[in-house]
This record gives C-alpha cells, structure tokens and sequence, in this order.
C-alpha cells in the first residue's frame, strides 16, 4: 500500500497538470470511497492485496491535489489582510492555532 501510494503521489501531478485539480480529486477520492465499500465483498488474500493497492493509488493521489486545492485559495484570502500574514494564516489553517 506505501508503495502504490507514493507512484500515486507521484503521478499525481502529470494528472493534475492534464485533467485538472478538482477532477483529479474529485475522482480519485470517489474511486477510494468505492474500493472501500468493495472490502465487503473480499473472499480472498488476493482480493485484499488488489485492493490494497488500488487504494493506496487512490489515497496518494489524494494527498498532493488537496494541498494544490488548498494552498491555490490563500490567495483570496490574503486579500482581506496583508500579505505579510499569509504564512502565519496557512499554518494555522494546517495545523490549527497553537
């Protein structure tokens, strides 16, 4: 699953670049909702091991195009204050106030 997860992350920009942000994470995150409904119906190790990988493929995706959707709306937000702050604004948006 690591290892799937890190070749999504890694393709993950050839996607977005091609298809889009919200597209590529619109449907890599529906792909990973239906492979885990689809743990329901594993019969067999192989079954497991084929949608393990599947949806660490689908999880490494994720991870990058959030943060591209993320990171692209400070912006707007960095037009109510100044611009100085935005750095401060994002880690609190991350990591929360500390």
């Amino acid at each position: 699953m690591n290892a799937s997860s890190f070749i999504g992350q890694l393709t993950s920009g050839v996607l977005v670049q091609r298809f889009g942000v919200s597209a590529v994470l619109t449907s890599a995150t529906f792909g990973g909702t239906v492979l885990l409904f689809s743990l329901i119906g594993l019969r067999t190790l192989a079954s497991v091991v084929v949608i393990g990988i599947l949806y660490g493929y689908s999880a490494g995706i994720c991870k990058p195009a959030y943060h591209v959707r993320f990171f692209s709306l400070l912006p707007l937000t960095a037009s109510l204050d100044s611009s100085s702050a935005m750095g401060t604004r994002a880690r609190h948006l991350i990591a929360g106030p500390v």
